[in-house]
């Protein structure tokens, strides 16, 4: 016992003096973290990568953003003994090396063959539906119902089920609306917090709310709750104001019941609508275009497999398997 505690103390002397050695030389130990994605535009890779990560969920909940084949968030970390002044350069450097690593994972081959397969003829499957669903808004003064039909309409015509014309209407009646709506909210108090929330439901018309203050938390929740539930929104943030609750509890159900009103029975048809309508790409098609992505990983592959359910063609993709 008498060795192990000896081993102990000198190897805890041994770490105090490399940290002093280090303090002396103007470096000090720390963990540097950048989160990346690919996408697609203009025919070339272009690369989002940054140590905030909010910065890219905000990327890929702005539905209309599908189109450029986003890819899921990767993470690289690095524990380096960093000079003083010097880490904005090693950031720099961690983002390059995560850039060459996101360059292997995604060959700009496989975005090209999901370009060339992608939904090009839409149609006006949903124009009338989500056309009546906008003269419902028309009286709405609640924001996050507004973004939430956005996202659904965004949806819709990545899916193809709502003609160009039509959507182009939709987005900018949206726009229009949120910047009115953006001039009647009152200004924020000092113990205003943003909270993230979503709502996933089921084919038996079940819902879950996901509510947490971490935007990151919400992003991994998503992704799980994509595979378990049939239907799953975009994350909402909202402010509340601290003082007007009793603790973190009351703010959660306070969201809750915001987020069930704006999924009411009409909101979950029309998403359900959307998940059911037909899609324009064949089953058959779409095996091929796996059995491609396959030859360059399983990354790619399983990128294909999501746009798949994006495109409509099937509401579990893992069931159409090559």
């Amino acid at each position: 016992m008498g060795q192990y505690n000896a081993t102990a103390i000198l190897r805890d002397e041994q770490v105090a003096q490399e940290i002093r050695s280090m303090a002396a030389l103007g470096k000090f130990p720390k963990e540097i973290t950048v989160y990346g994605l690919v996408y697609y535009c203009d025919d070339e890779r272009k690369y989002m990568i940054s140590a905030d990560s909010g910065k890219l969920i905000a990327f890929l909940n702005e539905t209309a953003n599908t189109e450029f084949f986003p890819t899921p968030i990767e993470h690289y970390s690095k524990r380096l003994a960093i000079p003083e002044g010097y880490e904005e350069e090693v950031v720099q450097s961690i983002k390059l090396e995560m850039a060459k690593k996101l360059q292997q994972m995604y060959p700009a081959e496989a975005f090209a063959l999901l370009k060339a397969f992608a939904p090009q003829i839409s149609n006006d499957t949903l124009d009338k539906e989500l056309f009546a669903y906008r003269d419902d808004l028309e009286s709405e003064f609640d924001k996050e119902r507004i973004n939430a039909f956005l996202a659904l309409c965004s949806k819709a015509y990545i899916r193809k089920n709502l003609s160009s014309y039509g959507y182009r209407q939709l987005v900018d009646w949206c726009h229009k609306r949120l910047r009115q709506l953006e001039s009647y909210i009152p200004p924020s108090s000092n113990r205003e917090k943003r909270f993230y929330g979503m709502v996933a439901i089921d084919t038996n018309g079940d819902k879950k709310c996901c509510i947490n203050g971490n935007l990151t938390c919400i992003y991994e929740e998503k992704s799980k709750l994509e595979v378990q539930y049939d239907y799953v929104s975009i994350w909402h943030q909202i402010a509340y104001d601290l003082d007007n609750f009793s603790d973190l509890r009351a703010v959660q159900q306070k969201m809750q019941t915001d987020l069930l009103t704006i999924y009411d029975s009409k909101m979950i048809a029309l998403m359900k609508m959307i998940e059911q309508a037909p899609s324009v790409v064949k089953t058959d098609t779409y095996k091929e275009l796996l059995d491609k992505l396959k030859n360059y990983g399983e990354k790619p592959l399983s990128l294909g497999k999501y746009y798949g359910r994006s495109w409509g063609i099937t509401s579990k993709t893992e069931e159409v398997e090559s």
